[in-house]
């Protein structure tokens, strides 16, 4: 136990001895890698938290700075495929926004005025089978309620919304 604690304090020592070096050495790593300032800056303190998490994996001191590229590269690797990922999905969002919107259905307005007219869970239950395909025993589930309660609740649901419906067409 002993050891193992005056091993930890040595590692503190030493990492914030060599911190300052360190730093400015994984800075200039991120800078070369990275396309802006503030995302080198982003990638350096996660990998000095993560370093100093697993400070104690580090076996020698000499070993410290290599410990710390391994993370870093770890963490270059990570914003890497966030930033693929967010390529993929501002390009999925423009396509999308270039399409043109379907055409509005004048009963859309009405339906949507008839949803609203319900209260918040019988609206989400109607939501939950009717647009999502779910059963009665799946909306439960989400919903916390048994699948007996969801059918009554659909059920009397539905009257409230041909109701709603009937009166509008007149």
């Amino acid at each position: 136990m002993y050891a193992d604690s005056t091993r930890n304090e040595a590692i503190c020592q030493v990492l914030e001895s060599e911190s300052p070096s360190l730093i400015a050495d994984l800075t200039a790593y991120f800078r070369r890698r990275l396309k802006d300032w503030q995302s080198a800056e982003d990638a350096v303190s996660e990998t000095m938290m993560i370093l100093w998490r697993k400070r104690e994996s580090v076996r020698q001191d000499s070993e410290l700075r290599l410990f710390a590229y391994g993370i870093a590269r770890n963490v270059l690797k990570n914003q890497q495929r966030t930033e693929r990922r967010l390529v993929r999905l501002n390009d999925a969002v423009t396509q999308n926004l270039r399409e043109e919107p379907p055409r509005s259905d004048p009963r859309a307005d009405d339906l949507r005025d008839a949803l609203l007219s319900l209260n918040e869970r019988d609206r989400e239950i109607v939501m939950l089978v009717a647009w999502d395909g779910l059963s009665g025993e799946e909306a439960g589930a989400v919903l916390g309620m048994t699948a007996n309660a969801i059918r009554v609740r659909y059920h009397r649901a539905r009257t409230k919304l041909k109701k709603y419906l009937s009166t509008r067409d007149k």
